[in-house]
């Protein structure tokens, strides 16, 4: 109790330091060394060895938040300025496999959120509205059908589902977000695990706290009523590397006829102790009836690992590009469509950018102090590659309120990122390694356009502390 009480103190109070300390406190509290036959994984699986039809599993995940100077200004300061709050994210799912030929899957979710002085959970999660809480739906609920899974792997899958594509740079279910993301969908799949090839249409899910979860064009909203169709597919026979292919369509009839196609390769390998990868992707099409747009964004990466070393240290480097436009105004649109990737995992931790109108280059740097726990750094640097486009942040919204203006007359350079994450998965007696803890703090420095374009370059400041615990 005294701990809960602690814990409630320091966000009430607005101590980032005492949050992280009473909740490290509430942490080494519960853990105690791993003993004997108790030390064993939490798995409900024996319970049902008798059914090998029937399978269930979930997940239970907190997560606090301390957000500091997120509108970059040095003295003025507005409401969504500086935030505090917890994420709480629950998992159900249940598997049954009657037969070779089918299966059923079903997983319900709840998410909330508490705290929060900003976050409007009234919302629902359209642009990234509300990633925060729908306190209970149906994340996923899909079955399949398998034609002959010994001779012919190819399958159907239909229902509510992730789509999870590449590295997640164009289409992933962004799971970092609280309520995180799933599609309606039809999807057919061949995979004879040489080459594979996915084809689908699919609308995304819309979150909403008040009402069941529905496709987005059956919502009031025409800035995103979009129906992707797409086929994806991908070759693992190159020694060098995996390749892949792909062609997404986007429909938007809502937002005055919008059908932006993408289509693009990726490739990623590893050889001896490098890795690489990288991607391409050029759009074209409609942004509306009367505006063309044309666009590309570009990946490429690689790393090294010293694995003869004790941290086994990775050193990393890559690059990020993607077009804006130049003149917001001419008819033409060259921004780069983004789609619905998880943007969390590439452009800093804090949000701040989307693979739209943006040059960015990471370096980064992972070691392994211990069996069990990693600690990695990325530091980025961000430029705008047009100044009179909009700075988009990871939601594809305006960051800190840069809208498109024509002769802007802006600084291409927005800043630096720096990203630190650890996360520590202990050996509990009872669950074993089924629970994981997770630390980060990331700072932005605001350069040239921030002072340009808002008046202040002053810096942000991002820290969180999250345990999850799957079952």
């Amino acid at each position: 109790m005294a701990n809960q009480i602690s814990l409630h103190y320091a966000f009430k109070k607005k101590k980032p330091c005492l949050f992280l300390i009473a909740a490290l406190t509430v942490l080494f509290n519960i853990v105690q060394p791993a003993n004997g036959a108790e030390n064993r994984n939490l798995d409900f699986s024996s319970m049902f060895e008798k059914y090998s039809w029937f399978d269930m599993g979930g997940q239970i995940r907190f997560r606090g938040e301390i957000r500091d100077d997120y509108d970059l200004k040095d003295k003025t300061h507005t409401k969504t300025d500086n935030d505090e709050f917890i994420l709480g994210r629950f998992r159900l799912w249940t598997r049954l496999t009657p037969s070779p030929y089918f299966r059923a899957f079903v997983e319900v979710q709840s998410a909330w959120e508490w705290e929060s002085e900003n976050i409007d959970t009234d919302l629902p999660d359209i642009g990234g509205g509300n990633i925060y809480q729908d306190r209970l739906d149906i994340q996923q609920a899909y079955i399949d059908f398998f034609f002959s899974p010994d001779t012919f792997p190819l399958y159907i899958r239909l229902g509510r589902q992730n789509l999870n594509y590449g590295r997640q740079r164009l289409i992933g279910p962004f799971q970092w977000a609280n309520v995180a993301r799933s599609f309606d969908a039809a999807r057919i799949r061949y995979d004879d695990k040489i080459w594979w090839v996915d084809a689908y249409i699919a609308q995304v899910a819309v979150h909403d706290d008040n009402n069941l979860n529905d496709t987005d064009n059956r919502l009031p909203n025409t800035a995103d009523d979009s129906t992707l169709y797409s086929v994806y597919g991908g070759y693992r026979g190159f020694s060098v590397a995996d390749v892949e292919l792909y062609w997404i369509l986007r429909d938007n009839d809502n937002a005055g006829g919008r059908e932006i196609h993408t289509i693009g390769t990726r490739f990623e390998g590893k050889r001896g102790a490098w890795d690489y990868d990288g991607e391409f992707a050029y759009q074209f099409g409609e942004w509306t009836d009367q505006i063309d747009h044309k666009a590309f964004a570009v990946h490429i990466g690689g790393g090294y690992t010293f694995v003869d070393r004790k941290l086994k240290p990775r050193i990393g480097i890559q690059y990020n590009f993607a077009t804006g436009d130049n003149n917001p105004g001419d008819g033409d649109h060259t921004t780069f469509d983004n789609l619905y990737p998880t943007n969390h995992l590439h452009y800093g931790y804090m949000d701040f950018f989307s693979w739209r109108n943006m040059h960015n280059v990471q370096l980064s740097l992972k070691v392994n102090p211990y069996e069990r726990m990693w600690v990695k750094m990325h530091l980025h640097f961000f430029w705008q590659d047009e100044t009179d486009d909009q700075w988009y942040n990871a939601g594809g919204g305006a960051t800190a309120g840069i809208r498109p203006m024509s002769n802007r007359n802006a600084d291409s350079y927005v800043g630096e990122e720096l990203d630190i994450v650890a996360n520590y998965i202990p050996d509990l007696p009872y669950i074993g390694k089924a629970m994981s803890v997770q630390a980060g703090y990331s700072h932005f420095w605001g350069e040239s356009f921030v002072s340009d374009t808002i008046g202040g370059n002053n810096g942000a400041d991002f820290g969180y502390l999250q345990m999850m615990l799957k079952f």
